[in-house]
């Protein structure tokens, strides 16, 4: 039902967007793979998972003239991390799937000038604040609650827009503890596809 929820939310403020001057909106689709630095005496994570992402961002002030611009955006991820567990005389090893939801607040500029033209290169970064949905069940017993309910990330990115297609490859750092208790932050790579609705 969450699913639905968020994607009925990001369908209806794309659709109010589209009407707003100097904002060209970009929804898209991609793959993430993250990375979990634990110290956390219970777990430790073992290896990079790939999972899903799907949201749509806003370039505001992007008239087709500017070289800079805002880029806000909404996005739902589905991420997975590769536990193990020794503490016991059993080990458990599983692959704990997260979903969040994230709202990156970044500001990004052309290397290209201008988006006039077939081709343009962008840049783009800031802060990433991540909303804490669910967790899917596993082998640890690890659920919402183990995890903070608020994370807050520093991204940076490239881009490519090609007419209407718009190709990004980005990198997030956690700048705050993943767990309820205990050390360990999460690092995502992802690389998505998507439109530039003028």
């Amino acid at each position: 039902m969450k699913k639905y929820i968020l994607f009925f939310v990001l369908f209806s403020v794309t659709a109010v967007s589209v009407t707003i001057a100097q904002v060209r909106v970009n929804p898209k689709i991609g793959l993430n793979a993250s990375s979990l630095t634990t110290e956390n005496a219970d777990w430790e994570e073992d290896g990079v998972r790939v999972g899903l992402n799907v949201g749509v961002d806003f370039r505001i002030g992007d008239d087709g003239d500017n070289w800079f611009f805002f880029q806000p955006g909404v996005h739902y991820y589905s991420i997975g991390a590769q536990l193990i567990n020794d503490a016991n005389s059993e080990r458990i090893d599983d692959v704990v799937a997260i979903n969040s939801l994230k709202i990156p607040l970044n500001g990004g500029f052309y290397l290209t000038g201008t988006t006039d033209g077939i081709l343009a290169v962008r840049v783009n970064g800031g802060i990433v604040p991540t909303f804490m949905l669910g967790v899917e069940d596993n082998n640890f017993g690890l659920d919402r609650d183990d995890f903070r309910s608020v994370n807050l990330g520093l991204n940076a990115g490239i881009g490519i827009d090609i007419l209407f297609i718009s190709l990004d490859f980005g990198y997030e750092w956690g700048l705050t503890e993943f767990f309820g208790t205990g050390e360990g932050r999460n690092r995502i790579f992802g690389a998505s596809l998507g439109i530039v609705l003028p």
